[in-house]
């Protein structure tokens, strides 16, 4: 008889920090992608890179200016076609911030207050910047654009962007987050009344399945975790950063007692394969195939990427390759 194998999407937004230090190309995209290459072909699983398009627009608009920016568009370009020659799997990102930043010829400042989020900007300006900043990925990979994921997860309202998408021919989504809300001074999402299922179809609502509805969302697994596992995951990185700290050498932006509210509660977060997340890809993932879970995404960052975490999803992908139909979202 034929066993359903439960499928598994690892995806990866492919981004610089957003903090007051944004990192370095190589240290954030260039190396730690590299290094994500070499798994894939090790194991011959493909991953789905969802590319910050609105970094390469801006470095793009700026290279007359600032020919320093030749060298790092002309890298994130190579690196895009050896993914798509590897077999890996490149989707949109959009961080609308980029509509405002600044380069003074020597690093990226950010105003991120009322242009986080594209609900921020009028129905006409988020369907030019979805359109733009898909017209910029497609002319470096020759592949067509079929999936979105907001950044910061900050999707809804969906009827902002749902003519945008419908224009650019692009109809699934990958910003919920199961169980996941946030609210900071800049965005702010809340999934909590999301169907619990890996992959559902909906109109104008993310949180609501609509059999009928045109859109596909394949929802950010979502998973409690202990506050403990919070107290060993900043622990690890201070008594050994050399294996818990990130590859990316830039700091993402600071939220308010963020760790310390981490670490007084158990918490909802992402099913990651970041940093000490990775140590929980076993379990969590045996438990949501016990529960008949249809399709997990995993989310990752290049920039966020530990030797550690390195090591656990290449560990990980020895152990479960035949327990799992690992896809891409050109398999949606």
């Amino acid at each position: 008889f034929f066993i359903l194998l439960m499928n598994v999407f690892f995806t990866f937004d492919y981004e610089i920090f957003f903090g007051q230090n944004t990192g370095s190309i190589s240290k954030c995209m260039i190396e730690p992608t590299n290094r994500l290459i070499e798994i894939s072909k090790k194991h011959g699983v493909n991953f789905t890179y969802f590319v910050d398009a609105g970094f390469l627009c801006q470095l793009k608009k700026n290279i007359e200016k600032y020919p320093n920016l030749k060298k790092d568009y002309s890298s994130i370009s190579k690196q895009l076609k050896e993914l798509i020659i590897n077999g890996d799997d490149i989707q949109l990102h959009v961080h609308p911030h980029w509509e405002k930043a600044t380069y003074d010829g020597y690093k990226w400042d950010f105003n991120v207050n009322e242009c986080y989020s594209l609900s921020d900007f009028s129905i006409d300006k988020v369907a030019e910047i979805i359109t733009n900043y898909k017209i910029e990925l497609e002319s470096i990979t020759s592949k067509k654009i079929s999936s979105y994921r907001a950044g910061g997860l900050a999707v809804q309202p969906f009827s902002k962007i749902k003519k945008a998408l419908e224009q650019n021919n692009i109809f699934t989504d990958s910003s919920v987050q199961h169980y996941g809300h946030k609210q900071t001074e800049s965005y702010g999402f809340d999934f909590r009344k999301a169907p619990l299922k890996g992959k559902y179809m909906f109109s104008d609502n993310v949180c609501k399945e609509d059999l009928n509805g045109k859109f596909t969302e394949m929802p950010i697994g979502g998973w409690k975790y202990p506050k403990l596992f919070y107290w060993k995951l900043y622990g690890l990185g201070f008594l050994f950063p050399s294996k818990h700290k990130f590859i990316g050498d830039g700091n993402y932006v600071s939220e308010k007692n963020e760790r310390k509210n981490k670490m007084m509660s158990t918490r909802y977060d992402n099913v990651c394969c970041d940093g000490y997340y990775s140590n929980m890809l076993n379990k969590i993932l045996k438990e949501m195939k016990k529960k008949n879970r249809s399709d997990v995404v995993i989310l990752g960052h290049p920039k966020s990427q530990t030797v550690f975490s390195l090591n656990k999803i290449d560990s990980f992908l020895s152990r479960n390759k035949s327990l799992y139909q690992f896809k891409t979202f050109k398999n949606v």
